[in-house]
C-alpha cells in the first residue's frame, strides 16, 4: 500500500485562476476513517440542497474516501449555531462546511456567478451570490481537494488525513459567456461522451456547450414531424479519411443521432451543473442532410446522398418556397420545446448562392421582397428566422457571415473570422457578439498551428470597439469541429489542455493572467485528468517549445 499526503498550495492548483485569493497559516483537516465525519451545514432551499447533493455524491462515489458524510439543513444564523453545538456534543470527531447564499454580499455585489470561500482550521465556509456561484466555489473546492478524489475503481492509496490550506478565495468570471462548441454532425458522439465533456466543462467553470447538430455530413437531432430526417440524413455511406487531391475513404458507413429523449437526458444532466446546451441547426447553407432525406428542400428537387466528403457545399435549402421556411419553423418548433436554452443557433455561414441565381422560386422571391440580390436574401431569411424564434422569447445567435446593415437587431454575431470591421459596428452600435476567433480558439486545429500559448494568449477583447460598447462583448467560445476528428480520444486530444487554457481565458481576470504560473498549475491539473481518463497532448509535444512560449506568453 502507498501512503500519500499531499498539501500543494492554493496558487498551484486552481484552474481558472480565481479573482483574489489569500493564503493564511494551518490546514482545514478531514480524518478519513470510519468514525470521523464531514458535516455539511446549507441553507434550507432545495436548489442549494441539490448542489450540496452533487458535491455528496462526488465525495461517495471516491474510492479513496472513508469518512462519512452528513448534510444538516438551517433557515437561520441562530439555528446553525445550536446545531453545530449539538453536532458539537454528539462527537468531537467531526468536520465542518457551511454553505449559503448571500446575493446582497458586500465584497461581491453586482457579481453574477460569484462566490466567497473562507477555509479555516476549524471549517469551510462557502457563499455565493446566485446558485450558479454556489456551484462554483463547489468546484473550486473540488479542486483543492487531492486528486485522487476522482479515483472511483482503486484502493492503492491510504490517507490518514485529507488536509486542505486555509485561505480566503473571492470570485467570479471575466465573462458570461463560457463556451465549447462539439460538432457532432462530421463525427458523431453520443451521450456517454457527452456527459464525460459536461463533467470537465463543469469543473472548469465552462457555461455554455454549443452542440453543432446538423450539417452536410449528418443530422444528429429527432424531429419527430420529418422521421426521414434520422433514418435517412443521419447516416453516410463512408467517410473521407485525410486532406487529399485522390480521396480516400472509409470502407464503412458512419452515423448516429440523439432521439428526443437522449436529448432531454442531457440536457438535465448539463442544467444540474449549471451548462446550457445551445443547439445549433443549420439555415440555409450546410444542409445537404437534410435535402437527402427531403429532396423538396432545395431549389430544383434534385436527389443527392449525405455528404461523404467535406468543405462547403453547393446543396443548400431554397428561400424561394414558402414550404421551406415551413419546414425551418416546424423544426425550429421542435428544437423550442425541447431545449430550455434562450439562445438557439442557426449557423447561417458559408451559403453558396449559385443556385438561388438559377432558381426561379429565389428570383421570384428577390423581385417581390424588393430585395437587391441573393445576399439580401439570406438577410431575410435570418430575419424571418430570428422575429419567429423572437415570438417564443429565444434569441437567434449566428455566424458573422449574417452581419448586414439590416439584420434584426435582437441578432447575436458569432464571431470567427472575416469582416472584423463589421463585426466592430456591430458592437458600437450596441449588438452583442461571441467571440470565437479563429486562430485563437479552434481546437481542431493542430498544435502547430495553435499551439497551447498562442491559446492563452488571447483577449477577446476586440480592438476598435469603443469603451462603452465593451459589455457587448458576451464571451468567448472554443469550437472543436470534427471531419479530422474520428474518435473520443482523438476529440480529448484536441482539446486538452487547449480548453483548460481557453477556461482561464474566459473566467480570470486579464491582470491575474500569467502564462509560466499557468502552466505549473496545469502540471498538477493533468493528474486529475489521469483520474477522470480524460486523454491529453503532453507537455514535451511541439506546443511546448520555447518559441512559442516566448512568441505568445502573458
Amino acid at each position: 500500500m502507498k501512503e500519500k499526503n499531499k498539501i500543494i498550495s492554493l496558487n498551484q492548483k486552481i484552474i481558472p485562476n480565481p479573482v483574489y485569493f489569500n493564503m493564511k497559516e494551518g490546514f482545514f483537516k478531514i480524518i478519513n476513517n470510519k468514525s470521523s465525519k464531514l458535516i455539511i451545514f446549507y441553507q434550507n432551499n432545495s436548489a442549494i440542497l441539490k448542489i450540496i447533493k452533487f458535491f455528496e455524491n462526488l465525495i461517495k462515489s471516491s474510492s479513496i474516501i472513508n469518512f462519512n458524510i452528513e448534510l444538516k439543513s438551517f433557515e437561520n444564523i441562530e439555528e446553525l449555531k445550536n446545531q453545530i453545538q449539538i453536532s458539537f456534543k454528539d462527537s468531537n470527531q467531526f468536520s465542518t462546511i457551511i454553505i449559503k447564499l448571500n446575493p446582497e454580499l458586500e465584497l461581491l455585489k453586482s457579481k453574477n456567478e460569484g462566490y466567497l470561500l473562507r477555509i479555516n482550521a476549524n471549517q469551510i465556509e462557502l457563499i455565493g451570490t446566485d446558485y450558479a456561484g454556489i456551484f462554483y466555489g463547489i468546484q473550486t473546492l473540488r479542486q483543492l481537494l487531492l486528486a485522487e478524489i476522482e479515483i472511483k475503481d482503486s484502493s492503492n492509496f491510504i490517507l490518514n488525513e485529507i488536509s486542505i490550506p486555509c485561505c480566503e478565495i473571492l470570485d467570479y468570471p471575466r465573462f458570461k459567456w463560457r463556451g465549447f462548441m462539439l460538432d457532432v454532425s462530421r463525427h458523431f458522439f453520443g451521450k456517454e461522451i457527452i456527459k464525460k465533456i459536461i463533467n470537465i466543462l463543469a469543473l472548469l467553470k465552462f457555461n455554455i456547450f454549443h452542440l453543432h447538430l446538423t450539417d452536410d455530413q449528418g443530422w444528429r437531432i429527432e424531429i419527430k414531424k420529418y422521421p426521414k430526417l434520422t433514418e435517412i440524413g443521419a447516416w453516410r455511406k463512408k467517410t473521407e479519411i485525410r486532406h487529399s487531391k485522390h480521396k480516400k475513404f472509409t470502407d464503412e458507413p458512419h452515423g448516429g443521432f440523439f432521439t428526443q429523449d437522449d436529448m432531454k437526458e442531457i440536457i438535465e444532466f448539463a442544467n444540474n451543473q449549471f451548462i446550457n446546451i445551445v443547439p445549433e441547426i443549420e439555415i440555409p447553407g450546410h444542409s445537404q442532410a437534410a435535402i437527402a432525406a427531403y429532396p423538396n428542400l432545395t431549389c430544383f428537387g434534385d436527389k443527392f446522398e449525405v455528404a461523404t466528403t467535406f468543405g462547403i457545399k453547393n446543396v443548400v435549402y431554397c428561400p424561394g418556397k414558402d414550404s421551406v421556411f415551413e419546414f425551418w419553423k416546424n423544426v425550429l418548433k421542435e428544437v423550442i420545446d425541447l431545449f430550455p436554452s434562450q439562445v438557439i443557433h442557426t449557423g447561417g455561414d458559408e451559403v453558396p448562392k449559385e443556385r438561388w441565381k438559377k432558381c426561379l422560386d429565389c428570383q421570384k422571391r428577390i423581385k417581390e421582397l424588393n430585395l437587391k440580390n441573393e445576399e439580401e436574401l439570406q438577410v431575410y431569411v435570418t430575419n424571418t428566422i430570428a422575429n419567429y424564434l423572437a415570438s417564443y422569447g429565444r434569441r437567434l445567435i449566428g455566424w458573422n457571415e449574417i452581419l448586414n446593415e439590416n439584420l434584426e437587431k435582437n441578432a447575436i454575431c458569432h464571431y470567427w473570422a472575416h469582416d472584423e470591421q463589421k463585426v466592430i459596428e456591430h458592437l458600437n452600435n450596441g449588438r452583442d457578439v461571441v467571440v470565437s476567433k479563429n486562430q485563437y480558439t479552434y481546437l481542431d486545429y493542430s498544435y502547430k498551428k495553435l499551439p497551447l500559448s498562442k491559446v492563452y494568449s488571447f483577449n477577446p477583447l476586440i480592438d476598435g470597439v469603443k469603451d462603452e460598447m465593451r459589455d457587448h462583448i458576451l464571451g468567448i467560445e472554443y469550437p472543436l469541429w470534427t471531419e479530422w476528428v474520428p474518435d473520443e480520444k482523438k476529440l480529448q486530444l484536441q482539446a486538452f489542455p487547449r480548453l483548460i487554457a481557453g477556461a482561464e481565458v474566459a473566467w480570470t481576470k486579464l491582470e491575474n493572467k500569467k502564462y509560466e504560473d499557468f502552466i505549473n498549475r496545469l502540471r498538477i491539473f493533468e493528474t486529475r485528468l489521469n483520474y477522470l481518463n480524460i486523454a491529453y497532448t503532453k507537455f514535451g509535444s511541439l506546443f511546448y517549445k520555447i518559441k512559442n512560449f516566448l512568441k505568445y506568453k502573458i
